[in-house]
């Protein structure tokens, strides 16, 4: 259940709270409610494809040896832990993206030669 609670705009702008702000709060035992401004939660910005593929491209294209995933996003500082598959599938399907394992079993990413 999610309950509201107003508060009169006269006196967020006293308190110089902004209409975006989250608030926290305290319940007391005497019954008495404490809120807490705290500051807004700043969402991460999405990663389009577009741009994934342009890093994941830019990078590859400087190591034509190939590259784990691990030194991808490192190299093109890419937030992301684990790649999106759709995105991964699409990129072997239109940018020339291979992956295969080397003889340590690690999956390293190339551009085939079509693609350099």
């Amino acid at each position: 259940m999610k309950s509201e609670l107003v508060i009169p705009r006269e006196l967020v702008q006293r308190l110089s709270w902004s209409d975006d702000q989250m608030i926290d709060f305290r319940l007391y035992g005497s019954g008495k409610l404490l809120l807490i401004p705290t500051e807004p939660k700043q969402r991460p910005v999405k990663l389009a494809f577009e741009t994934f593929a342009a890093t994941v491209l830019r990078v590859l294209a400087q190591h034509p040896q190939g590259l784990t995933w691990s030194r991808i996003r490192e190299l093109g500082e890419l937030g992301q832990a684990t790649p999106n598959p759709v995105w991964v599938y699409r990129m072997e399907k239109e940018c020339g993206l291979e992956r295969s394992r080397d003889k340590t079993l690690q999956v390293l990413w190339r551009l085939n030669q079509h693609a350099r």
